[in-house]
Protein backbone atom coordinates (compact mmCIF):
# COMPACT_ATOMS: atom_id res chain seq x y z
CA UNK A 1 0.00 0.00 0.00
CA UNK A 2 1.43 3.36 -1.04
CA UNK A 3 1.94 6.42 1.09
CA UNK A 4 -1.08 8.72 1.01
CA UNK A 5 -0.74 12.49 1.17
CA UNK A 6 -3.39 15.14 1.63
CA UNK A 7 -4.02 17.01 -1.64
CA UNK A 8 -4.31 20.42 0.02
CA UNK A 9 -1.26 19.89 2.23
CA UNK A 10 0.78 19.09 -0.86
CA UNK A 11 -0.16 22.41 -2.50
CA UNK A 12 0.02 24.75 0.53
CA UNK A 13 2.50 27.51 -0.03
CA UNK A 14 2.98 26.60 -3.70
CA UNK A 15 -0.31 27.02 -5.53
CA UNK A 16 -2.75 27.46 -2.62
CA UNK A 17 -2.74 29.52 0.54
CA UNK A 18 -3.90 28.66 4.04
CA UNK A 19 -7.62 29.02 4.70
CA UNK A 20 -6.91 30.68 8.06
CA UNK A 21 -4.27 33.26 8.89
CA UNK A 22 -3.75 33.85 12.59
CA UNK A 23 -1.50 32.93 15.48
CA UNK A 24 -2.49 31.90 19.00
CA UNK A 25 -0.74 30.49 22.03
CA UNK A 26 -1.32 26.85 22.96
CA UNK A 27 -3.99 27.67 25.56
CA UNK A 28 -6.24 29.56 23.15
CA UNK A 29 -5.53 27.61 19.93
CA UNK A 30 -8.25 24.89 20.30
CA UNK A 31 -10.90 27.48 21.07
CA UNK A 32 -10.06 29.56 17.98
CA UNK A 33 -9.83 26.48 15.77
CA UNK A 34 -13.32 25.41 16.86
CA UNK A 35 -14.56 28.94 16.26
CA UNK A 36 -13.16 28.87 12.71
CA UNK A 37 -15.00 25.61 12.07
CA UNK A 38 -18.27 27.05 13.40
CA UNK A 39 -17.89 30.20 11.28
CA UNK A 40 -17.34 28.15 8.11
CA UNK A 41 -20.29 25.89 8.88
CA UNK A 42 -22.56 28.87 9.54
CA UNK A 43 -21.56 30.62 6.30
CA UNK A 44 -21.97 27.47 4.20
CA UNK A 45 -25.35 26.67 5.79
CA UNK A 46 -26.83 30.15 5.43
CA UNK A 47 -25.43 30.84 1.96
CA UNK A 48 -26.00 27.40 0.44
CA UNK A 49 -27.56 28.81 -2.74
CA UNK A 50 -24.82 31.42 -3.32
CA UNK A 51 -22.18 29.03 -4.67
CA UNK A 52 -19.60 29.41 -1.88
CA UNK A 53 -16.16 28.31 -3.02
CA UNK A 54 -13.93 29.25 -0.06
CA UNK A 55 -14.07 31.07 3.25
CA UNK A 56 -10.75 32.58 4.34
CA UNK A 57 -10.40 33.80 7.93
CA UNK A 58 -7.84 36.29 9.17
CA UNK A 59 -7.66 37.32 12.82
CA UNK A 60 -6.14 40.39 14.37
CA UNK A 61 -6.22 41.50 18.01
CA UNK A 62 -9.96 42.16 18.30
CA UNK A 63 -11.10 41.79 14.71
CA UNK A 64 -12.09 38.90 12.43
CA UNK A 65 -11.76 39.41 8.66
CA UNK A 66 -13.76 37.00 6.49
CA UNK A 67 -13.17 36.68 2.78
CA UNK A 68 -16.04 34.81 1.16
CA UNK A 69 -15.29 33.64 -2.37
CA UNK A 70 -18.53 33.02 -4.20
CA UNK A 71 -19.91 32.44 -7.68
CA UNK A 72 -22.92 34.71 -7.04
CA UNK A 73 -21.88 37.77 -5.03
CA UNK A 74 -25.28 39.44 -5.51
CA UNK A 75 -26.96 36.71 -3.45
CA UNK A 76 -24.48 37.21 -0.60
CA UNK A 77 -24.61 41.01 -0.59
CA UNK A 78 -28.39 41.32 -0.97
CA UNK A 79 -30.26 44.57 -1.58
CA UNK A 80 -28.29 47.48 -0.26
CA UNK A 81 -25.89 45.26 1.71
CA UNK A 82 -28.67 43.75 3.85
CA UNK A 83 -27.36 40.22 3.26
CA UNK A 84 -23.90 41.02 4.60
CA UNK A 85 -25.31 42.81 7.63
CA UNK A 86 -27.59 39.84 8.42
CA UNK A 87 -24.62 37.49 8.05
CA UNK A 88 -22.51 39.64 10.37
CA UNK A 89 -25.23 39.75 13.06
CA UNK A 90 -25.75 35.98 12.77
CA UNK A 91 -22.01 35.35 13.12
CA UNK A 92 -21.84 37.58 16.22
CA UNK A 93 -24.57 35.43 17.80
CA UNK A 94 -22.85 32.23 16.67
CA UNK A 95 -19.47 33.02 18.22
CA UNK A 96 -21.10 34.61 21.34
CA UNK A 97 -18.54 37.41 21.56
CA UNK A 98 -19.67 40.98 20.94
CA UNK A 99 -16.27 42.51 21.73
CA UNK A 100 -14.73 41.41 18.40
CA UNK A 101 -15.60 43.19 15.19
CA UNK A 102 -16.36 41.07 12.12
CA UNK A 103 -15.54 42.41 8.65
CA UNK A 104 -16.88 40.53 5.63
CA UNK A 105 -15.34 40.89 2.18
CA UNK A 106 -17.15 39.21 -0.74
CA UNK A 107 -14.99 38.19 -3.71
CA UNK A 108 -16.39 36.85 -6.97
CA UNK A 109 -14.83 33.67 -8.37
CA UNK A 110 -13.40 34.59 -11.76
CA UNK A 111 -13.85 31.22 -13.48
CA UNK A 112 -16.65 29.13 -12.06
CA UNK A 113 -15.95 26.25 -14.45
CA UNK A 114 -12.40 25.92 -13.06
CA UNK A 115 -13.54 25.34 -9.46
CA UNK A 116 -14.23 21.65 -8.78
CA UNK A 117 -16.30 22.33 -5.64
CA UNK A 118 -18.64 24.65 -7.50
CA UNK A 119 -19.04 22.17 -10.36
CA UNK A 120 -19.97 19.41 -7.89
CA UNK A 121 -22.43 21.73 -6.16
CA UNK A 122 -24.01 22.57 -9.53
CA UNK A 123 -24.38 18.89 -10.45
CA UNK A 124 -25.89 18.15 -7.04
CA UNK A 125 -28.44 20.95 -7.40
CA UNK A 126 -29.43 19.68 -10.85
CA UNK A 127 -29.93 16.13 -9.59
CA UNK A 128 -31.96 17.37 -6.61
CA UNK A 129 -34.23 19.18 -9.08
CA UNK A 130 -34.68 15.81 -10.79
CA UNK A 131 -33.07 16.78 -14.11
CA UNK A 132 -32.14 13.77 -16.24
CA UNK A 133 -28.79 12.49 -15.03
CA UNK A 134 -27.57 11.90 -18.57
CA UNK A 135 -28.15 15.56 -19.38
CA UNK A 136 -26.20 16.57 -16.25
CA UNK A 137 -23.29 14.16 -16.67
CA UNK A 138 -22.83 14.54 -20.41
CA UNK A 139 -23.22 18.33 -20.45
CA UNK A 140 -20.40 19.94 -22.40
CA UNK A 141 -20.57 22.98 -20.16
CA UNK A 142 -17.52 21.94 -18.19
CA UNK A 143 -14.33 20.59 -19.72
CA UNK A 144 -13.80 18.03 -16.99
CA UNK A 145 -14.89 14.41 -16.83
CA UNK A 146 -17.45 13.59 -14.18
CA UNK A 147 -18.52 10.27 -12.72
CA UNK A 148 -21.96 9.50 -11.36
CA UNK A 149 -22.94 6.19 -9.82
CA UNK A 150 -25.93 4.84 -7.92
CA UNK A 151 -29.56 4.19 -8.73
CA UNK A 152 -30.09 6.65 -11.53
CA UNK A 153 -33.56 7.22 -12.99
CA UNK A 154 -35.03 4.32 -10.98
CA UNK A 155 -32.91 1.74 -12.72
CA UNK A 156 -32.60 -1.51 -10.83
CA UNK A 157 -28.85 -1.61 -11.38
CA UNK A 158 -26.16 0.61 -9.93
CA UNK A 159 -24.26 1.65 -13.05
CA UNK A 160 -21.37 4.05 -13.16
CA UNK A 161 -21.79 6.81 -15.74
CA UNK A 162 -18.83 8.77 -17.09
CA UNK A 163 -19.37 12.00 -18.95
Amino acid sequence: MGQKIHPIGLRLGITQEHRSRWYADKNRYPELLKEDYEIRQYVEKNLANAGISDVHIERKADQIDLEVRTARPGVVVGRGGAGIEALRVGLQKEIKDDSRQIRINVVEVARVDADAGLICEYITQQLERRVSFRRVVFAKRFNAPSELCGRNQNSGQWPTQWG
